[in-house]
């Protein structure tokens, strides 16, 4: 295969990738804005529709309203009404709006058809044309469900036309059908795709503003957003594990390695963690030297030792290699099983193991079980939580 020729067909497999990418990932954006989208859309049909009841007859002298006339004002109007109930529930679901805006693009193309043939056989159609570019264009669905819907209301009013209009007319109402049924392929593609871009760019600095940019992890904000989020679907009781961990003597790093080597070593850091634990568990930067991750679930405390095992040597061997100097870090584990987790409760706890940590010599970790409010106040009351199981400080792996 030619260079050009591998280089276009790599582009056409970008953009496909893109475009799965902004249906899978913008969902819920798509859903809210299509259905904002169809509410105006629905109530511009309503004034669009009286506004050319009222002016048609002062402009074409010969015209004449119709029963399909009549009837599109006030099924415009149910329709609309329909949306606005349909917009009233509380969390609609994507593909029910999908589906509701392919109804309102069906039903616009219902009447503009019974217009251009069975209304108005002995003139050219003025409709079907515009709504064949104006439609598809309107929502972001994928292009091979609109287009469908374009091809066939063309396909009806084709057969429409041949049936009832006179043939010298029907000639050009088909012509002029397929060219805005052409147009409508490339337009809608265009839109699409600067929505698709769009889509990108909000999603790239929204990354870059949720996460660090040395670490490449979670900033603080971001990262106490995520795991406030998690802990409220998981209400009322959640079962997780937070750790919390600094770097030790990272003041030190700075003033006699320089702050170049402090970064490095907070990059290896973010690093090891993104390598320790799993994309689904919620990784940050606290701030300075500090770090934390947020377990979606439950760990054994060997389990846990052997994470703090892991992450120690790892610092340890990397930082040496690449900086010179032998880093090590101290960690406080706070575990939840089954029980109403408050976050700054869960911050608090965590943080007070870390301090036990490096009151005990740095280079170590300290587990202990969350205590709710209750408990940790001195009541008995256990009905919400398994009997806690003592703090337990585990020294650094030898060096």
């Amino acid at each position: 295969m030619a260079p050009r020729q591998e280089k276009t067909l790599a582009r056409f497999r970008l953009l496909q990738a893109q475009k799965k990418a902004y249906f899978r990932d913008g969902t819920a954006s798509i859903c809210a804005d299509n259905l904002r989208i169809l509410w105006y859309s629905s109530l511009a049909a309503v004034f669009l529709i009286a506004f050319f009841l009222l002016i048609t007859p002062f402009i074409i002298r010969e015209w004449e309203l119709t029963a399909y006339h009549t009837a599109f004002l006030p099924a415009a109007a149910l329709f609309s009404l329909a949306v606005f109930l349909f917009r009233r529930r509380t969390n609609p679901g994507p593909r029910a709006v999908t589906a509701l805006c392919l109804s309102f693009q069906g039903f616009i193309y219902l009447f503009v058809i019974l217009l251009d043939t069975i209304s108005s056989p002995q003139t050219p159609a003025s409709f079907v044309p515009v709504m064949h570019i104006a439609l598809p264009a309107m929502f972001a669905i994928p292009f091979w469900m609109s287009f469908s819907l374009c091809c066939a209301a063309e396909a009806i009013f084709i057969a429409a036309v041949l049936l009832i209009k006179d043939p010298f007319i029907g000639q050009y109402d088909i012509f002029s059908s397929l060219v805005g049924l052409l147009s409508a392929a490339a337009v809608t593609n265009f839109i699409l795709f600067l929505r698709q871009r769009d889509f990108a760019t909000r999603m790239r600095y929204r990354n870059i503003s949720r996460h660090d940019a040395l670490s490449g992890i979670l900033n603080k904000q971001a990262f106490q957003q995520s795991m406030a989020d998690w802990i409220e679907q998981e209400t009322p009781c959640a079962t997780c594990t937070f750790f919390f961990m600094d770097l030790d003597q990272f003041k030190n790093i700075n003033d006699t390695l320089g702050h170049h080597t402090g970064d490095q070593v907070l990059r290896i850091m973010g690093q090891i963690l993104k390598e320790t634990f799993r994309g689904s568990d919620l990784i940050g930067r606290f701030g300075g030297d500090e770090f934390t991750v947020l377990l979606k679930d439950s760990a054994s405390r060997r389990l846990l030792e052997h994470k703090y095992y892991q992450i120690q040597n790892m610092l340890r061997s990397r930082t040496r290699e690449e900086t010179g100097a032998a880093i090590t870090c101290s960690m406080g584990i706070v575990c939840a099983l089954g029980q109403p987790v408050r976050p700054e409760l869960l911050f608090a706890q965590a943080d007070h193991a870390l301090y036990q940590a490096k009151r005990l010599g740095r280079a170590r970790c300290f587990i202990v079980d969350y205590q709710t409010e209750k408990n940790a106040s001195g009541s008995t009351d256990t009905t919400t939580a398994p009997p806690a199981q003592p703090a337990r400080s585990v020294p650094g792996p030898q060096a």
